[in-house]
């Protein structure tokens, strides 16, 4: 990965202004950045972001979290940070 591609997510959305933007800017400014996973054994694997869904909590009928608070949604009301990644 070259310097502008080996950026990470993590350093993208601990910048204040990352909180700032609204759910679907975040989901764009997600495309094309990369997951890394440092092993144990040393091995790092990368892997480029081609695909995200952005969700607007209760006001977004294609949410979970339509209908509110609920033991299934419960993550969606917890504090931020949390990601679901498909592999």
């Amino acid at each position: 990965m070259s310097g502008a591609e080996s950026k990470g997510v993590a350093e993208i959305i601990k910048a204040k202004a990352w909180h700032e933007k609204r759910t679907v800017a975040q989901a764009r400014a997600l495309l094309g950045k990369f997951l890394v996973r440092r092993w144990p054994d040393g091995r790092v694997e990368g892997r480029m972001i081609t695909e995200v869904e952005a969700y607007d909590g209760e006001r977004d009928r294609a949410c979970h979290a339509r209908v509110g608070h609920t033991r299934r949604t419960e993550v969606m009301y917890a504090a931020g940070g949390r990601w679901y990644v498909y592999l």
